[in-house]
Parts: structure tokens; C-alpha cells; sequence
């Protein structure tokens, strides 16, 4: 697991459920869309992404992207821990379970700067550190 993926998957779900309590759903997607492509190798956070997901999409009223995510969300954890998840891939219904998808340049540079930060990290001893999650709630 790459702690510095996962906190950054976090702080964009976080983003996320901040443009929904706004209103502004098509940015929440956008933020989703990027907290799935850097969460996937975390089985707990890709899980956790996809549920947000499936919120936002029965919030909209939105049935082919909820029967989408409740699919992906049966097979999120195991694709984590298999390490069969398609790297790139948005996580929505609309693009294939199992297809990949090229990265933006901004989202390979910021995947290439959180590996170094992750190796970084690790030498620097803190391997047992573990990262507790930053309720949105408690942050304001």
C-alpha cells in the first residue's frame, strides 16, 4: 500500500463530498474520478471510493451509473488485493470494469511525485506509520 496514494485519494473524496454539500456534482465526478485512479491499489479507500460514488449517482437519480457502481463495488476489494485493476481507469460506469485508460499528464506527474514521496517516506523509517482518515466534518 502507498500511504501517499491514499491520502491523496482521500483528500480528493473529501473535495468531492464538499462540491456535492455546494451542488456542484459534474466537479464532485471529476474529483471521484480522481480519488478512484490513485485509490486503486488500497483496497479499503478504492472500496470507499466507490461507495461514494454510488452515493452521488443515487443522489442524482442517476440508475445506470448506481447498477454500475454497485457491480464495482463487489469487485473492488478483490481487484485491489489481486492487483487486477486497470491503471488509469476512472472507475465509472460508462468505461469498461477492466479497461485502461492513458493518464493525464498532470495525474502521471502527481502518480511519479507520490511514489517518491511513498520511497521517501519509507526509508525515513516510517513504515509503521498508518494514516487516519480526515473526517470531512471534523475539519471545518
Amino acid at each position: 500500500m502507498n500511504l501517499m496514494r491514499t491520502q491523496f485519494a482521500d483528500r480528493a473524496v473529501i473535495r468531492a463530498k464538499s462540491e456535492i454539500e455546494s451542488g456542484n456534482h459534474e466537479l464532485a465526478w471529476k474529483y471521484l474520478e480522481e480519488a478512484h485512479i490513485f485509490s486503486q491499489p488500497d483496497a479499503g479507500m478504492h472500496l470507499y471510493v466507490h461507495w461514494e460514488m454510488l452515493r452521488l449517482a443515487k443522489q442524482q437519480g442517476n440508475k445506470s451509473e448506481l447498477f454500475g457502481q454497485i457491480l464495482r463495488l463487489l469487485l473492488a476489494v478483490p481487484s485491489s488485493v489481486f492487483r487486477m485493476y486497470p491503471a488509469g481507469n476512472n472507475g465509472r460506469s460508462n468505461v469498461g470494469l477492466f479497461s485502461p485508460m492513458p493518464l493525464s499528464k498532470r495525474h502521471e506527474k502527481k502518480l511519479n511525485e507520490l511514489e517518491k514521496l511513498e520511497k521517501q517516506r519509507i526509508e525515513s523509517g516510517g513504515t509503521l506509520q498508518k494514516y487516519q482518515r480526515q473526517h470531512p466534518l471534523t475539519r471545518r
